[in-house]
């Protein structure tokens, strides 16, 4: 029975994370409001305690993709985020004198002994990101989060300001510096061509004794970097519209042409199932 690969597995510490306002409420929906939610994810990834990959900040919810460092923990991490966070749309409200809604959030105590005010529900959802598949499924659902049909609050993902997708589409820098999750799959892919064909690791998991290698040439590291390299680009210029789907699809047939000579079905498959090649749609004014 083969196992898998340690190289091939995702980084730790890396999640998807959602919270919600106290009853749903969309505390959240004015956009000074979504900017204090925004710039407190920039102090927690300036202070050291995570790697910010994605983002979206909606009326009433927030999701996060990111990686915890050191001592932080996903825990750690969000009661300081909603501690913070609290304090400052608390002090917005008490400025601008909104004292009804400042009376919503009073009323909207469970424990009265603890706290004055609820802005944030009990808790947090938390998922470990455990492959690249489902990486991309929340990274998807994170920027088209804004276009479903109970919300409808952009007409495409990157014209959400309040997401990360204007990033990942390449339209531009999001409100925030983020990690590039691309990144991180080129690194771990790295990780791959590192091991190289001649590890035990691999040879065990591709059930190849050393007879049966010696009859299958090794692909150059440095050729797979570039390819890998070469294909982000790609899928970028595909996601802006200057490349067409049968350009990009010719070139990736072609390279794993190239390698077919050698065992290299894993790597190809690492390398090819962490890109995320998505067209960005933009719809005419007036329409």
């Amino acid at each position: 029975m083969t196992s898998r690969i340690q190289s091939h597995r995702m980084p730790e510490n890396l999640y998807f994370i959602t919270t919600n306002a106290v009853y749903h409420a969309h505390i959240f929906k004015r956009d000074v409001i979504k900017r204090i939610l925004v710039d407190s994810l920039h102090v927690g990834r300036v202070l050291g305690q995570y790697k910010l990959f994605a983002f979206v900040i909606m009326p009433n919810h927030v999701h996060f993709l990111l990686q915890s460092q050191g001592k932080y923990t996903p825990a750690t991490i969000m009661r300081e985020y909603k501690k913070s966070t609290a304090n400052l749309i608390l002090r917005h409200y008490e400025c601008e004198g909104n004292t009804d809604t400042l009376w919503a959030l009073a009323e909207a105590v469970k424990n009265p002994g603890r706290k004055n005010f609820a802005v944030w529900d009990e808790g947090f959802h938390v998922r470990e990101i455990f492959s690249k598949k489902f990486l991309m499924q929340k990274l998807h659902y994170i920027h088209h989060n804004p276009l479903q049909s109970h919300w409808q609050l952009a007409e495409s993902p990157e014209s959400y300001v309040w997401s990360s997708a204007r990033f990942y589409a390449g339209a531009g820098r999001s409100l925030i510096p983020l990690s590039d999750v691309r990144e991180l799959m080129e690194r771990r892919i790295t990780d791959v061509l590192e091991d190289g064909l001649g590890s035990s690791s691999i040879r065990d998991a591709a059930g190849l004794d050393d007879a049966t290698l010696s009859r299958h040439r090794r692909l150059k590291r440095r050729k797979g970097v570039y390819y890998a390299r070469k294909l982000r680009s790609m899928a970028h210029a595909y996601a802006r519209g200057d490349l067409t789907l049968d350009a990009l699809n010719a070139s990736v047939q072609g390279w794993a042409n190239h390698v077919r000579y050698g065992n290299t079905t894993g790597l190809r498959k690492a390398i090819l199932s962490s890109m995320l090649i998505e067209k960005t749609v933009h719809k005419a004014s007036g329409e």
